[in-house]
């Protein structure tokens, strides 16, 4: 796997090729480093030294705003979660597929309006990590539908049995993987993950339409009443960014029209993540 750092902004990319041919990361010291990478081929990967949580909060400090984006289910993925290796099926053959190429195409318009934005794998690091946003990019299975969804305060994460097997429970199976240690989901995070949620989910429904290929259903921002797998996203309890979601772009089969077209679906989100920016006063380029 290569990483390709994209425009000079912090950004890292997830593309296909060697991976003994990784740039070193800087670490603190330097003005920009990796985080977790990511390949679409599910392979294990080495990763760069990733960008301390303290280097992170010195970033947004300096204005530039912090968003993870997640490839959802890439490999390395997280402890607990790694035999969930996502949807064998979509446009491109796979949900993995279909989620790097999605989170670079997100990254780089963030990036292009002046955001510190971080590509992450199915592990989420540095763990805790704080920033502006997190928002962890999927397609679901056949059968489903897409879906926007946000960190809920007072709950807590699913375990399955093993490494992801089996049902969730929100506490552990006598077999259950080890987990790493989990963020807390407060209010206020709870009040900007809904923010986030709505703003993308408003930008999403205006591309999520039968002539765009989304012939199944958007069900929009969803509750964890409603949703309660989604709502409980391990992703929500390892990161430490102000906003958190969790987006299901459509559905494998019924969507693959719409899924095959990344940018389409990349400026949607991007949009709505800059919108929620502007709303939070953030600065963002124009």
């Amino acid at each position: 796997m290569v990483v390709v750092l994209l425009a000079g902004v912090g950004t890292w990319a997830l593309v296909h090729g060697d991976s003994s041919r990784e740039p070193p990361g800087t670490g603190m010291e330097g003005p920009v480093a990796a985080t977790e990478t990511v390949a679409a081929t599910g392979s294990e990967a080495t990763s760069p030294p990733g960008r301390t949580a303290a280097a992170a909060r010195a970033q947004t400090a300096a204005g530039a705003p912090v968003v993870w984006v997640q490839a959802g289910h890439a490999d390395p993925r997280e402890p607990g979660y790694r035999d969930q290796t996502g949807a064998g099926s979509g446009p491109f053959g796979s949900e993995v597929a279909f989620t790097s190429r999605l989170a670079n195409d997100v990254a780089a318009r963030l990036a292009a309006r002046g955001v510190d934005a971080r590509v992450l794998s199915g592990r989420v690091d540095p763990i805790g990590a704080p920033g502006a946003a997190f928002v962890s990019l999927h397609h679901d299975a056949p059968g489903g539908r897409a879906a926007v969804a946000g960190a809920t305060a007072g709950t807590g994460e699913n375990y399955y049995r093993g490494e992801g097997r089996g049902d969730p429970s929100p506490t552990p199976y006598p077999d259950s993987a080890p987990h790493r240690r989990a963020t807390t989901v407060s209010p206020s995070v709870q009040r900007a993950s809904r923010g986030l949620a709505a703003a993308i989910a408003a930008r999403y429904a205006d591309v999520f339409t039968p002539a765009n290929g989304g012939d199944g259903t958007f069900a929009g921002v969803v509750t964890s009443a409603e949703n309660p797998r989604l709502s409980s996203y391990y992703g929500f309890f390892r990161t430490g960014a102000d906003a958190r979601v969790i987006v299901e772009a459509g559905a494998a089969g019924v969507d693959d029209a719409l899924l095959r077209r990344t940018e389409l679906i990349g400026g949607a989100i991007a949009a709505g993540v800059l919108d929620d920016l502007a709303a939070r006063g953030l600065a963002v380029m124009p």
